[in-house]
């Protein structure tokens, strides 16, 4: 069998199929059919018969032999019409895996199997935990251990998954928002991504809402910090990013491009549009990048929710794209963001940017 079955279906399918094979076999052929039932009489003290027209027979090899494909084919057709038929029009079979990343301390739970939407109900749970909270805990932080951990994530998922982009991913968790990017920009292959939120009220973990949601104002503005070449691109969602902090970090930067809502607030992202729409308004900014001198760098200071910064990473293009270097805050450090990953460098320990 491949890789990515939901298990329990996948037997049950085959269970069912050779049943019907073999009552088939009994029907189409009635010598075996008698031998086998005068051979259970005999040892029971029955008197079982069976007489059925050979369209039956018929009937019963067509199903187990589909029963059977569907085992070992994957998510089938017929799979997926089952699964529709008794779970409702979203539903797929198959593995889920929640990926957990974790990047301060005190750790946060799971996903739980009744936090999953109703559409992915009936998916074998696997959780990833990604935990990089005791290397960036450090003093100072263990960043290319960090970094080499991350890095082995979809060499993981394809473990769990085998060579299937179809396959749905859960993303969560707590984590600087250069590691939030990076991985966006690792799986910007898989299709089907999930993002959730720490709901710190009621501590548990919430999917975005399908749909575009409240309208946020967002925009984006362009302003002059100075004369280089390099160009920042602030992100502003849960808090607004100060000019000066830029400065102070970063240098050599020309211009600031500001991407966000129109009042930035905790909390406020709850639909997958508005996700969706910020990182369109992200990836024109980019864009608008291209032309840059060669050896110029983008560099992006980020305030905003998991769901955004993964959203981000899968934007940012290795050939296409300048060197988009992405940094972490820290209020206690001499410089606001003292080190980032640049997310489209070859991968390994020259990712690693400390200011």
């Amino acid at each position: 069998m491949i890789n990515d079955p939901d298990t329990k279906t996948r037997i049950g399918l085959l269970t069912f199929g050779s049943l019907f094979s073999a009552a088939s076999v009994g029907i189409v052929a009635p010598g075996l059919k008698d031998a086998f039932l005068a051979a259970l009489n005999r040892q029971f003290g029955l008197d079982l018969y069976l007489d059925a027209p050979l369209w039956i027979g018929v009937s019963l090899i067509l199903i187990g032999l589909s029963l059977l494909v569907a085992a070992f084919a994957g998510q089938s057709r017929l799979e997926r019409v089952a699964v529709r038929l008794f779970d409702g029009q979203g539903s797929r079979v198959g593995t889920f895996v929640a990926i957990k990343h974790l990047g301060f301390a005190p750790i946060v739970r799971d996903i739980l199997k009744n936090e999953l939407p109703s559409g992915l109900a009936r998916r074998d749970l696997r959780p990833l935990v990604i935990d990089q909270s005791r290397e960036l805990g450090a003093n100072p932080p263990g960043l290319e251990a960090a970094l080499e951990k991350q890095l082995r994530m979809p060499d993981q998922i394809s473990t769990i998954l085998g060579v299937n982009p179809d396959a749905d991913i859960g993303y969560c968790g707590i984590v600087q928002a250069p590691l939030q990017l990076l991985a966006g920009y690792q799986l910007a292959s898989w299709i089907r991504m999930q993002s959730f939120e720490w709901h710190r009220h009621e501590q548990r973990w919430i999917p975005l809402t399908v749909g575009t949601g409240a309208d946020l104002g967002m925009v984006t503005r362009t302003e002059v910090l100075g004369l280089g070449e390099d160009v920042a691109v602030a992100v502003e969602v849960s808090y607004a990013i100060a000019s000066a902090e830029v400065v102070t970090s970063v240098p050599d930067v020309g211009r600031l491009i500001r991407v966000g809502v129109a009042a930035p607030s905790l909390d406020c992202i709850t639909h997958e549009g508005q996700v969706a729409e910020l990182a369109r308004q992200f990836r024109a900014a980019l864009d608008s990048t291209l032309t840059l001198p060669t050896g110029s760098r983008v560099h992006v200071f980020c305030s905003a929710p998991m769901s955004i910064g993964f959203a981000l990473g899968r934007t940012v293009s290795r050939t296409l794209h300048p060197p988009v270097r992405v940094y972490a805050y820290d209020r206690n450090a001499a410089k606001p963001y003292p080190w980032g990953i640049e997310v489209n460098g070859p991968p390994g320990p020259g990712q690693v940017v400390r200011n």
